[in-house]
């Protein structure tokens, strides 16, 4: 038969299929949007400190923490962190939804001195003790 038939006709079969493949085709991903939110408990009876992270964030199921301190990021519901030295630290956490957008919530956490826990302090060369 005519080889150029067929790739006239493949061709125009294309064209077709994708004039009728629009933009308003495409599908919307809805839902309510994330909210970020998160407590922290501090295990200060033992050193180096160990921060406990609890999610309370509605509506996500990706999140990212970062520490404060410069460590590596996390991801998951909740986590713990260690606290190698004394300061305060800003925690962020973000969390994202179904629709691709996050929210970001920081806490202050203040990591106290080891001289500043007197069962510690005894065992350490802190001044004054």
């Amino acid at each position: 038969m005519f080889p150029y038939f067929r790739k006239a006709a493949l061709i125009l079969t294309g064209v077709i299929a994708l004039a009728a493949c629009r933009k308003d085709d495409a599908p919307s991903i809805d839902g309510p949007l994330p909210t970020a939110d998160f407590t922290v408990t501090l295990n200060t009876s033992q050193y180096p400190v160990v921060a406990t992270f609890t999610n309370k964030s509605t509506d996500a199921f990706i999140y990212q923490w970062d520490f404060g301190d410069g460590s590596a990021l996390a991801s998951g519901q909740n986590v713990t962190h260690t606290y190698k030295t004394p300061g305060s630290y800003r925690a962020h956490l973000t969390a994202a939804g179904r629709t691709g957008l996050g929210q970001s919530q920081q806490v202050a956490v203040l990591i106290p001195s080891i001289c500043g826990n007197a069962a510690f302090a005894v065992l350490t060369a802190c001044a004054g003790t």
